[in-house]
């Protein structure tokens, strides 16, 4: 719980490995690997194409301290270093529209590992822009455009939640708790008391949460300004809510068929009359695969009660051994099917699969009748369905 609250204070989709192509920037820049989400995808269209400068001060920091700007455009991350002198540091671009970014300080100047105190989030927007911290980054003041500047302010009302979480040194799952639901309510009244700026558009699916239904993140589309639901982003948000409700809770599962690990041909109809969890996974998902051992213990649980695992990885052809291999490593003794195409499987792309691990449990009719669930909550949901 510690780490999703954290998580939802940054620009989360720029800071966890998913899916995207890589681009070195500059001669310091190094490949890094990202995929905007649900929101970096819609990214702000509020200012025309131009020309950013980023000027920061914060602190004192010097060798071998490195900044590092990181940033999704499209289906490209972009990766740029620069050194950090005297706590001061800058950045020059060209954007052709604003977008989000993550500034990530590193006093070590090793970009393999950052601390979240030590993230600016921040949008890229033509002019200037400033960033003053005079304790950690991530209390950073940043100013000088619109976008940013009402980010700031959003930023400062979140201040005391951050602190708070600070200050708990064990924290409780009933800290991280009461933190995501001040934080939840906080979000809440500050896109209703700012519906003409894009960064309500992205915090959305901040106050949603981590699964949002489509009804949630319809209701607060639909109190946006008529400009923000007409701009590029806005648009494109009211085309993903739209593709959701094809894997809504309660629709029919798109059904699909791909080649198992023989290669034959297997198709999701043919589970019908069972519960089925389709479980997107890839053998060099990390998270994945520290995911497995609760599927396997689901599966040996409730396999002889109606209840079955359809894996779906997203590995590449050149991964097909490194997929086989996970398969017997870690024990998924069920059907396993692949097309080899990475993240542009076509049974992820049905179900709109943006990051890995992700599940959805299929009725025996066919129906969705959850999504993303994991540990123990597999367990207990099983065990209320299979009594």
């Amino acid at each position: 719980m510690r780490i999703i609250i954290l998580t939802l204070l940054v620009f989360p989709s720029l800071l966890f490995a998913q899916a995207g192509n890589n681009k070195a920037m500059r001669k310091q820049a190094t490949d890094h690997t990202a995929v905007p989400d649900e929101a970096s995808a819609n990214r702000p269209a509020h200012v025309n194409a131009g020309n950013y400068t980023i000027k920061a001060d914060i602190g004192t920091l010097g060798a071998p301290a490195l900044a590092y700007l990181n940033y999704v455009s499209g289906a490209e991350s972009f990766l740029d270093s620069v050194p950090i002198v005297q706590g001061k540091f800058e950045f020059k671009g060209l954007i052709t529209d604003p977008l989000k970014a993550n500034i990530l300080i590193s006093p070590e100047g090793n970009r393999k590992t950052f601390a979240t105190k030590n993230v600016i989030p921040l949008y890229l927007q033509s002019g200037m822009i400033k960033i003053r911290a005079t304790d950690e980054p991530m209390f950073a003041v940043i100013s000088g455009t619109p976008l940013n500047e009402v980010n700031a302010e959003f930023s400062a009302l979140l201040k005391p939640l951050k602190l708070k979480l600070q200050a708990a040194q064990e924290q409780s799952d009933n800290v991280a708790k009461e933190v995501g639901r001040e934080q939840q309510e906080l979000t809440r009244k500050f896109i209703a008391n700012h519906p003409d700026s894009e960064v309500s558009l992205d915090l959305i699916y901040t106050y949603a949460g981590r699964n949002p239904s489509v009804d949630t993140l319809e209701w607060y589309y639909k109190k946006l300004s008529t400009r923000v639901q007409h701009s590029k982003p806005g648009k494109n948000f009211a085309i993903k809510i739209d593709a959701m409700r094809q894997t809504n809770i309660g629709a029919m599962a798109p059904v699909f068929t791909q080649n198992d690990t023989a290669g034959h041909p297997i198709s999701l109809k043919d589970f019908r009359g069972k519960y089925v969890l389709i479980d997107f996974w890839a053998s060099w998902c990390m998270p994945c695969r520290a995911e497995n051992p609760h599927v396997v213990a689901a599966y040996k649980q409730f396999k002889d009660k109606g209840f079955t695992v359809l894996g779906v990885s997203l590995d590449s052809e050149q991964g097909k051994q490194a997929w086989l291999k996970a398969i017997k490593d870690d024990g998924l003794t069920w059907t396993q099917l692949a097309d080899l195409q990475a993240w542009n499987n076509s049974a992820a792309k049905m179900y709109d699969v943006k990051s890995i691990p992700q599940n959805f449990l299929i009725a025996p009719d066919g129906r969705i009748l959850a999504k993303n669930l994991r540990g123990e909550e597999l367990i207990r949901t099983l065990l209320a369905l299979l009594k």
